[in-house]
């Protein structure tokens, strides 16, 4: 069964960049996979249902496509789950056009 060894966030509400475990190209270095169970533990207000949110918008944007995954679960839109925190300026930042291009084969995930 497949499993995720590890996932980096960047840019995704208040999450500026977050990476946790190992990733498919940090070959070499000391990371472990994460494991079959993992905790997350923190403060209130530091992300941590924001985490799964980012999960949830991943799930969304397979099913439904990327548009429609800005909008879901009361997400308010792409430039409100954009990083406050993040520099990004219009030259940056998916117009609606480019995101609508953004597609996935799910049917092989199924």
């Amino acid at each position: 069964m497949p499993s995720i060894e590890g996932f980096h966030i960047q840019n995704y509400k208040v999450l500026k960049k977050l990476t946790i475990a190992k990733l498919w190209n940090t070959k070499g270095k000391n990371t472990k996979p994460l494991t079959p169970l993992t905790a997350v533990i923190g403060k209130n207000g530091v992300g941590k249902s924001t985490l799964f949110d980012a999960f949830g918008f991943l799930h969304d944007c397979l099913i439904f496509g990327v548009d429609e995954a800005c909008y879901r679960s009361q997400r308010g839109g792409f430039q409100k789950i954009i990083s406050p925190a993040s520099k990004l300026d219009a030259a940056q930042t998916l117009n609606r056009s480019q995101r609508n291009k953004i597609h996935m084969d799910t049917e092989k995930y199924r």
